[in-house]
């Protein structure tokens, strides 16, 4: 072994507490590590933790990780991305002592741009900060604010997925309220929205809530106006959730899963109409009082959720996909991801 081989041997066996003999011949270089490691002594045991919990491939892996990344908009050195995996750990087992996973939610993703994005967000937002909010709705994962709200709010609030379609009628009202050209294109975003929030799928249960928070009141002469006369569910709607004047609250999760809002466009416009600005509002609002961080992601993706500080809201504060920064949904309840 020659003397430089032993040194790494030494570097990696002492401080990142390893028990090897030799450095495998594919683990790539330790230079950047090793010069980059005296400069975050206050995450070694961070790290250490981090490092303990990967499997066989976990030095090889750990030097790619921490490798700098030459991104453009997302550039980041290794002392930048070790300092984000000590945070990141740290933030990690604080909150769960209990904590037995292998910290998979700290990923490079492709081509270093995972990471890279993790270092800029923590560094205009680390945990604890104090984040003033947002001033309104980005593009999302769609073309303008407006898409991304309004597909938001038949997500999360009306319970209208692509398992159950969007009638042509329904699509057709989506692409004049929010600028899209064809059908084929409001089918497409809204498919496109559901498969990517896998793992965060909205629930009959999310939506009565979503009913709650904002104050819906649907009218029975509404129902009686707006839902076709043939409609599977019209009976159903009128002479047992509407037996009042309004939809009652114990039966609107029977209402959003049964898909009459998505069969009836008229309904769907005049549901859009009355409360969709509300759902936007109340998101913004409950982005100016976040006061704690909760990260989760995939090789593909990358969340920091932000906490109201009565844990009663939160906000799905910025979801990274390929090169882009939205912000993408806003709930009533507190969910913390692993």
């Amino acid at each position: 072994m020659t003397a430089a081989a032993l040194r790494d041997l030494v570097f990696v066996n002492t401080q990142l507490i390893d028990n090897r003999v030799d450095i495998p011949a594919n683990a790539g270089s330790l230079v950047g590590l090793k010069t980059a490691w005296p400069m975050v002594q206050i995450h070694h045991p961070h790290l250490r933790k981090y490092y303990a919990k990967r499997g066989d491939t976990r030095l090889r892996d750990f030097i790619a990780l921490t490798a700098p990344v030459a991104h453009r908009v997302f550039p980041a050195s290794t002392v930048q991305i070790l300092t984000v995996i000590g945070t990141a750990v740290n933030e990690i087992t604080s909150s769960n002592v209990a904590y037995d996973g292998r910290f998979d939610e700290i990923a490079r993703g492709h081509n270093g741009l995972t990471i890279g994005i993790i270092c800029r967000l923590y560094a205009l937002h680390p945990p604890g900060s104090a984040f003033g909010g947002f001033a309104g709705w980005g593009n999302g994962n769609h073309t303008s604010p407006s898409m991304n709200i309004r597909f938001h709010f038949l997500k999360h609030v009306l319970f209208i997925d692509s398992e159950g379609g969007l009638t042509e009628n329904s699509a057709q009202l989506l692409i004049a309220t929010a600028g899209h050209a064809t059908a084929q294109v409001a089918h497409q975003a809204f498919d496109l929205l559901t498969e990517e929030e896998e793992g965060t799928l909205a629930t009959p249960d999310e939506c009565a809530d979503w009913w709650r928070t904002l104050n819906i009141v649907l009218p029975r002469s509404q129902c009686m106006n707006l839902i076709a006369d043939d409609d599977k569910d019209k009976f159903d709607v009128l002479r047992l959730w509407c037996s009042g004047v309004s939809l009652s609250a114990g039966y609107v999760v029977d209402f959003v899963r049964c898909g009459v809002i998505q069969r009836n466009p008229a309904l769907l416009a005049w549901l859009i109409e009355h409360y969709e600005a509300a759902y936007r509002d109340h998101a913004i609002r409950c982005s100016r009082r976040l006061n704690d961080i909760v990260i989760s992601s995939t090789a593909k993706r990358f969340l920091w959720r932000a906490l109201t500080a009565t844990i009663s809201s939160s906000a799905d504060w910025t979801t990274i996909r390929g090169s882009s920064v939205f912000l993408l949904a806003i709930g009533p309840q507190c969910r913390r991801t692993r």
